[in-house]
């Protein structure tokens, strides 16, 4: 059985209760979430403002280079250049974030071998507490060198890890993470 709208059991699920909190910096626009996820018109919602400031905000997108899968192997070099390049920019931890663990150990391998200087913390599959706990430590903000970890989209550190202040300084999203067919 394949569910495309979970809405109405969502929202019979949360009836059960008084009430129900969701949250995430991604729940926007708000009327489809509160279509998707369920709660009716009469939700209640609340868009507070992001606690950092502008100035240090940057995005950039790379809209030249296809991360689809049967193009990936070709512009491999490419996205490392890219990872390197904005890792070099300003000393401090980044995070990037990949599809796949396949696509990701690619990178790590190939960044190792192209940009010996960068320092890399690669998340690997099925990580007891201890060592998610050890990779995050390594994102300290007094590091002397860049760190650049290396995780996967949808994964246990791509969401619900606090890395405050200068713990870390900038995350990578390296093209979309949606699931296989």
């Amino acid at each position: 059985q394949l569910c495309f709208d979970a809405a109405q059991f969502l929202d019979a699920s949360m009836a059960r209760g008084r009430a129900a909190v969701l949250f995430s910096a991604t729940l926007t626009p708000f009327p489809y979430f509160i279509q998707t996820l369920g709660g009716g018109e009469d939700a209640l919602r609340i868009q507070l403002e992001s606690p950092f400031p502008a100035d240090h905000y940057c995005l950039l997108a790379a809209d030249g280079v296809s991360t689809k899968y049967a193009r990936r192997e070709d512009t491999l070099k490419t996205v490392c250049d890219m990872i390197s390049a904005a890792a070099d920019a300003h000393r401090g931890n980044y995070i990037a974030f990949f599809p796949t663990y396949k696509y990701m150990q690619a990178a790590a391998e190939l960044l190792a071998q192209e940009h010996p200087a960068l320092a890399l913390a690669v998340q690997e599959s099925g990580m007891d507490e201890a060592a998610r706990a050890a990779f995050l430590a390594r994102f300290d903000a007094g590091n002397a060198e860049t760190l650049l970890g290396l995780c996967v989209l949808g994964g246990v550190f791509a969401e619900g890890i606090d890395l405050a202040g200068e713990r870390l300084v900038g995350s990578i999203i390296v093209g979309v993470g949606l699931p296989q067919v």
